[in-house]
């Protein structure tokens, strides 16, 4: 169920923000479409729209109407009077699993954690009739060790054509253009990127013909091996449409017991990989 809230112009005490002309003066932390991220401190950020993208604009200040609080989403955290929004901060997921190393991995467990939170956040965004368009793992963060998703500039609202794309190695083309089944699709690539360190087909990055390659590939229904992964099944299940909503994807994630001999083995596996990798 998808709970309505207005946006509120100020949900801060303005007296600990930079005034509007000194925003430009803190750290950037990422560049978008149509806005910069800026470091406010240790819990917060402020994404200041840039140009004359109107209309994504009002689409994600929408969405945080919408949506309200929910603990797998960034949370919003007030709006400047120059339009810029102050949003909770995290650490990108993309950026956390390329930290780890064979002797320093994520466990397995904390992986399918975030992995069902993700879902969740998805199922969420969903049932309010919001399709995200740009699932991965890049906009995905991870805040207080809870994964939550971010980046809704670009999302489909209501039907509407979305202005996100998703990334090249995470798309299957379809019409329209954007549905829950593109979400799901994605997710499958962001759970092979969370359980492996690196998204579908990595080796072919910096290929001009990458998109076109995969798309090929994925239209002949050519996926990555998965067979002895954690989680395969799921994937592959993503991939091939085999689920209607992002309710059934929560409902198949559960997380795995402590301490079992299959445990243990794909935790061996897993140090393999970021060796690999």
């Amino acid at each position: 169920m998808c709970y309505t809230f207005m946006l509120k112009k100020i949900h801060v005490n303005h007296r600990s923000l930079p005034p509007t002309s000194a925003i430009e003066a803190l750290d950037c932390l990422d560049v978008g479409k149509s806005g910069i991220v800026y470091a406010l401190d240790a819990r917060r950020v402020v994404k200041r729209y840039e140009g004359d993208n109107d209309d994504e604009i009002d689409a994600e200040r929408e969405v945080y109407d919408r949506l309200g609080p929910h603990p797998n989403i960034a949370g919003f955290l007030g709006a400047l009077d120059d339009g810029s929004i102050v949003l909770e901060r995290g650490q990108v997921l993309r950026d956390r699993l390329s930290e780890q190393t064979r002797t320093r991995p994520i466990p397995l467990r904390t992986k399918y954690r975030w992995i069902k939170q993700a879902a969740t956040g998805l199922q969420y965004l969903h049932d309010c009739n919001i399709i995200q368009a740009d699932v991965g793992c890049r906009n995905m963060i991870i805040a207080h060790g809870n994964l939550k998703l971010i980046d809704f500039e670009g999302c489909s609202i209501d039907g509407n054509p979305p202005t996100s794309s998703y990334e090249w190695f995470s798309y299957k083309p379809s019409t329209p253009r954007a549905t829950v089944q593109t979400d799901i699709f994605a997710l499958g690539c962001a759970i092979y990127e969370i359980i492996t360190g690196k998204p579908p087909y990595h080796d072919l990055k910096g290929l001009k013909d990458a998109r076109e390659r995969v798309e090929r590939l994925y239209d002949s229904n050519q996926f990555p091996d998965v067979a002895d992964l954690p989680m395969g099944s799921l994937m592959l299940d993503c991939w091939h449409g085999k689920f209607s909503s992002m309710r059934e994807v929560v409902e198949r994630i559960e997380l795995p017991r402590q301490s079992t001999t299959r445990s243990r083995h794909v935790m061996n596996w897993c140090r393999m990989m970021t060796v690999r990798c």
